[in-house]
């Protein structure tokens, strides 16, 4: 079992719609994946995460009159993804694992803030180029990926 927090990607995208008055906070993603070992080289299993943005947000789509400054508004977007995921081990030294993973699922996401509150259902894929994990019944493991995990993602591993 694996649990972890990423930085970045896909989930982030509502970011880079911010214009300079917003004020956002981001809580995660966080997740946690339980995998089976089939073979010294590849584990399939599968994830759970979660994201969210709050804050008061002022986006484009925000038109006040003219000559009227435009007020942000309250702005909050959860989500939680689920995943099925696999991981492929190209490197197993004594007290480190270098390998690879991907996971494809589902995302439900929730929001409002400008308009009425919306629910949607998304694809959450996260492919992960590289990871290293520290081995033991308690480790540690730092991987670079894209996807709703993050682009950067560290956290501890667990032997059950």
């Amino acid at each position: 079992m694996t649990v972890g927090a990423g930085w970045g990607g896909v989930q982030n995208m509502v970011a880079r719609n911010v214009l300079e008055d917003s004020t956002l906070s981001f809580l995660g993603p966080l997740w946690a994946s339980y995998m089976v070992t089939l073979d010294s080289v590849w584990s399939v299993g599968a994830e759970v995460g979660y994201h969210e943005a709050k804050g008061r947000w002022l986006s484009n789509d925000t038109d006040p009159p003219p000559g009227v400054r435009a007020i942000p508004v309250p702005y909050k977007k959860h989500t939680v993804h689920l995943a099925a995921c696999a991981e492929l081990v190209w490197f197993h030294g004594r007290w480190i694992t270098l390998a690879s993973s991907g996971s494809l699922g589902i995302a439900l996401t929730g929001h409002s803030g400008n308009n009425l509150p919306l629910a949607s259902t998304d694809i959450a894929y996260h492919l992960g180029v590289v990871s290293m994990r520290v081995t033991g019944d308690v480790g540690f493991r730092l991987e670079l990926g894209y996807g709703y995990r993050g682009m950067i993602n560290a956290g501890m591993s667990f032997v059950m």
